[in-house]
């Protein structure tokens, strides 16, 4: 994700839900906030191999993230959320890693 991709969530928010530039911008940094939180928790959940947990919290950012049309995000979610039911680390850790670049490209 770049700029553009925030313009175009941007855009993706007004046109799907009447929202204004303001109220759009509002929603991706309360979106962030949640990701960011998802993320302080998922090292602790990969220390532990607790993959049950780490699957729903690939499920979880999978899920706002198509609410707010962040494609790629999306598709980073669900990577972690099969990395967890699959207790595959090296997949859980890529996909973290992924979503953190992502996250930082929306801010």
């Amino acid at each position: 994700m770049n700029n553009s991709t925030k313009i175009t969530v941007i855009e993706y928010l007004r046109e799907n839900f009447d929202l204004d530039v303001s109220d759009a911008t509002g929603l991706i940094d309360s979106f962030i906030e949640s990701v960011d939180d998802s993320l302080d928790k998922v090292s602790g959940l990969l220390a532990a191999q607790d993959w049950e947990s780490l699957s729903r919290a690939g499920h979880s950012i999978k899920g706002s993230a198509a609410n707010i049309g962040a494609e790629s995000l999306r598709a980073a979610g669900y990577k972690l959320e099969t990395g967890g039911k699959q207790a595959d680390r090296e997949q859980c850790l890529t996909s973290i890693a992924e979503i953190k670049s992502l996250i930082n490209e929306l801010r």
